[in-house]
């Protein structure tokens, strides 16, 4: 067996397929873009218990908080209490979270 031979063909494979793992990855990442969309589209009208964690935009009253099943979820509140639950029913979706109305 010739290493240095076989090693210089692993290589040039490898710089061949540099292109298609490119693609490839492009390709993975919008079937990844549109199942989320389709994901969070299927969330709308629904209400998720949404555990608080801070401001998202502090001068517009705008909370930020994570769901019971991990979605980054924005809403409107008067005042912020990190830490507490609150149930959130999502009006409409962005590209990466949801955006819904207070409850309580």
């Amino acid at each position: 067996m010739d290493r240095p031979r076989r090693r210089e063909w692993s290589l040039e494979g490898a710089r061949a397929l540099v292109g298609e793992v490119r693609e490839r990855t492009a390709e993975l990442r919008e079937l990844g873009r549109q199942k989320r969309r389709v994901f969070y589209e299927s969330c709308l009208g629904k209400t998720f218990a949404v555990l608080v964690e801070g401001w998202q935009l502090e001068g517009k009253g705008t909370v930020k908080g994570l769901s019971e099943n991990y979605l980054r979820v924005a809403f409107h509140a008067s005042r912020l209490t990190p830490n507490e639950l609150i149930s959130v029913k999502i009006e409409s979706i962005g590209e990466d979270m949801l955006f819904g109305r207070a409850l309580n």
